[in-house]
């Protein structure tokens, strides 16, 4: 009993001196937790400066590569590259501009981190004209290789000061051109503004611009932010807590498997703990992948689904269809009836579906007011027809507060070759072609050739 006492002992001392070091670094860190973002907010102050006479390359373009007539030229002076620009009327949107090269694909140079930007840019023309700015950005999932006119247009238009003061703005009033979107017929993943990788600055005549000589020069441009981001020093912060917190639970399970060798209570206590944690980590699996609002699986919950199921239809050779459903001006309902409302639709809606759904189905909110049903061994005539009993069931139902709700439907079976991502992409196209139907209709997705 003596032995066990000192052996006891000692193990006490040693969880003493590492519990005082724990803490030790847990006030350490939370001295790093507040003085990291303080820092930030009063320090950590980075700029980048593009001079338009400085090393970059710099090259002019003007409205006659597209059959137009304007002419652009560009020449140094002083400090500045001035561009020369002849507007005429021979293109429907008449335009010069000139391209500030800072990097080739596919390195560009991060604007990221940077928060706002500077433009000393002068216009001069026989009419008040805006100015065009686009951040070209390069990401190789809608780049076209050898199309320039594929690197992604952040844009802003603006009138510069008839003085001598730069203008000044965040940027993030930059967004993406709707043209480019649409001429490109980029997704909507893509269709927000990026600047992890600009290769180039292209400054020019604004819209609506009338004939005659203008002139736009550009002295400098300079982008103003912080060395590290706001998400960057989160992620930093969220990274240490979570290391400490592990370190703290690795050491406390070591710390129980040794009592547990000590005495049988020992041993019980560990299996409380492994108990617990296995609860927990079940909990937050199922929060991880259910929608806290329906409760039905959220997109994480679905995609490990379809995995098992596609696994299965594979090897059995069954069907696969899946619909995609939306609620028909989801939007009115929250403007004009609250949010509330529109939350108690959204749940009315999952309790519906789900009681018109199969055991073996897979339903999911997919995100806002867009649900995904997948039908196991449900071929595509099948899982139309169910679509169709479940519109019907939708606009018969009542709902809160007297309102009528109606859903689109878009229905798609996988086929031979296919993968999830695609048969996904087939049915939520069929849901648009339901939308552009005039919604409250199903709509089937042909199978590809």
């Amino acid at each position: 009993m003596m032995v066990a006492g000192n052996l006891s002992g000692r193990r006490s001392a040693g969880v003493g001196v590492r519990n005082k070091g724990f803490v030790g670094w847990v006030l350490c860190l939370l001295v790093l937790t507040v003085a990291l973002p303080l820092w930030r907010h009063f320090g950590m102050d980075t700029s980048l400066r593009v001079d338009g006479a400085g090393s970059y390359p710099v090259a002019v373009f003007d409205d006659r590569e597209l059959g137009g007539a304007s002419e652009a030229s560009v020449a140094v002076a002083g400090h500045a590259s001035v561009i020369t620009c002849r507007i005429e009327l021979g293109y429907a949107w008449p335009y010069c501009n000139v391209s500030i090269t800072l990097g080739k694909v596919p390195e560009g140079v991060s604007l990221s981190r940077f928060d706002s930007v500077k433009l000393d840019i002068r216009a001069q023309g026989p009419a008040p004209m805006p100015v065009v700015v686009y951040l070209r950005n390069f990401d190789p999932a809608y780049y076209q290789p050898g199309s320039s006119d594929t690197l992604k247009v952040n844009m802003l238009e603006y009138s510069p000061a008839n003085g001598d003061e730069p203008f000044t703005t965040s940027l993030a009033n930059f967004h993406v051109a709707t043209w480019w979107i649409q001429q490109f017929q980029v997704p909507a993943e893509h269709a927000r503004p990026d600047l992890r990788n600009v290769v180039a600055i292209d400054i020019g005549t604004g819209s609506n611009v009338g004939p005659g000589l203008y002139t736009i020069g550009v002295r400098s441009i300079e982008f103003y932010g912080k060395w590290i981001s706001e998400i960057e020093l989160l992620t930093l912060l969220v990274a240490l807590w979570s290391v400490t917190a592990m370190v703290y639970l690795v050491e406390g399970f070591r710390d129980a498997r040794r009592t547990a060798m000590v005495a049988s209570s020992g041993r019980r206590e560990l299996e409380r703990r492994n108990e617990a944690l296995e609860r927990e980590r079940q909990a937050l699996t199922i929060v991880a992948n259910r929608d806290p609002l329906t409760r039905l699986y959220n997109r994480a919950g679905l995609r490990n689904r379809l995995a098992l199921l596609r696994a299965q239809v594979d090897a059995q050779h069954r069907h696969l269809s899946v619909m995609f459903m939306d609620v028909d001006h989801f939007k009115k309902i929250n403007d004009v009836h609250g949010h509330e409302v529109g939350d108690e639709c959204l749940r009315g809606l999952a309790r519906l579906a789900n009681a018109n759904v199969r055991e073996q189905d897979v339903l999911c909110r997919w995100g806002g007011e867009e649900f995904v049903l997948a039908c196991d061994g449900a071929a595509l005539e099948v899982a139309a027809t169910r679509a169709e009993r479940l519109r019907v069931a939708i606009e018969q139902a009542e709902w809160p507060q007297g309102i009528r709700v109606t859903c689109s439907f878009g229905v798609a079976q996988m086929v031979p070759g296919e993968n999830l991502r695609e048969l996904l992409k087939r049915a939520d196209d069929a849901l648009y072609a339901a939308k552009r139907a005039g919604r409250n209709c199903v709509r089937v997705a042909v199978a590809r050739r």
